[in-house]
């Protein structure tokens, strides 16, 4: 029998794929946006993948299955996480955190939840303070994580992830937290470029230069 397991790096390389088309197709070849396929530190820290514009981001940690989320189990940060969620945590993660996996068939359908209320349970937290599980395709979440309804602002990422940070022994200050992925956007060619940051600090610095540039450009 042949196996139907594909690889989660997989999932990762077809969302970040819908998520560029989509962010084309939307708002033209222009856009600024920020990616990071994380590994090792970070990706115990943070997530597996991480997605900016100039106005929201969001963190995702990939499963290949559904079946896969247990292996969260197996993660003393996320154990540390969840057994000192708050509502106030809860509610600043609900929107920034995010845990996706892919169906079985051969259509590259993503789902994606709210991580601390699909894992925070396998903990032994209950409700307050999660929320029922709200399930969301692929093509719907980055919907309305273009239109601002996903994801927090740069100020509450930088927030939840100063408390990732934290618990992983980190420095408390989200600023300055190591926090590496890469900022696209065109030159004056109109060719893509890519910036690597190291830091929120440099992240922020970056979209503020961007912002700051494309409101003084001639009309």
């Amino acid at each position: 029998m042949i196996s139907k397991k594909a690889g989660e790096s997989q999932v990762i390389e077809s969302f970040s794929s819908f998520l560029r088309d989509e962010l084309q197709n939307k708002f033209g070849k222009d856009k600024k946006f920020s990616m990071g396929n994380f590994s090792g530190s970070q990706d115990r820290k943070f997530a597996d993948f991480f997605a900016g514009t100039d106005s929201n981001c969001l963190l995702i940690e990939f499963k290949e299955f559904e079946s896969e989320i247990s292996d969260e189990q197996d993660k003393p940060l996320r154990k540390k996480l969840c057994n000192e969620l708050t509502l106030e945590v809860a509610v600043e993660s609900r929107c920034t955190h995010f845990i996706a996996f892919r169906s079985k068939s051969k259509e590259m359908d993503i789902t994606l939840i709210p991580y601390v209320d699909v894992v925070c349970p396998l903990f032994g937290v209950g409700i307050p303070p999660l929320n029922p599980i709200q399930r969301t395709s692929h093509s719907q979440f980055i919907n309305a994580f273009l239109e601002g309804e996903k994801g927090g602002s740069i100020d509450e990422f930088i927030s939840y992830a100063a408390r990732l940070n934290t618990i992983a022994g980190g420095t408390a200050n989200g600023l300055n937290a190591p926090f590496k992925a890469v900022l696209y956007s065109r030159n004056s060619k109109g060719q893509l470029t890519g910036t690597l940051f190291q830091s929120l600090s440099e992240f922020k610095t970056l979209i503020d230069k961007k912002k700051h540039t494309r409101s003084h450009r001639p009309t």
